[in-house]
């Protein structure tokens, strides 16, 4: 894991997992590429993580409130993500602990038809809530938090 570099984003813009792309349609207008740039460019903390210079995903958190202490989690990722889930498990959770030393209130929401997302989230001991309406489209997401 490693700090996010320019030219990040596009590298993985054009290789996110399906069910990121629609998580990020069905949750916003952006597109890929700009999701992760918005990502990266408002999070206190960010990084990419990478599998023999390949990138599996990029993750960090933005502030909600820096007064409150409530801080946004994100996470988006290629199809390496499943060709090294051991590795992206371990590793991936091991960063929330440095988020939550910043924020000690970790929230967002989580499409309800990503699955894998939903398993990651609960066994990285996010508590994942029953889904609600969100989005332009109106789909459904769980709200899932996490706090110290």
């Amino acid at each position: 894991m490693r700090a996010v570099e320019p030219g990040d984003a596009e590298n993985l813009a054009h290789r996110l997992r399906q069910d990121d792309i629609n998580e990020i349609s069905a949750a916003s207008n952006l597109t890929p590429l700009q999701a992760l740039e918005h990502g990266a460019s408002r999070s206190v903390l960010s990084w990419t993580a990478t599998i023999d210079d390949e990138i599996i995903c990029m993750l960090g958190v933005t502030p909600v409130s820096m007064l409150c202490g409530i801080g946004c989690p994100w996470l988006l990722g290629s199809d390496l993500i499943d060709k090294h889930a051991g590795a992206f498990i371990k590793t991936s959770a091991a960063y929330i602990p440095r988020m939550l030393e910043v924020f000690p209130h970790l929230f967002n929401l989580v499409d309800a038809r990503n699955k894998k997302s939903i398993r990651w989230l609960k066994r990285a001991g996010f508590l994942v809530h029953e889904p609600i309406v969100h989005g332009p489209h109106d789909m459904l997401f769980h709200p899932f938090e996490i706090k110290i």
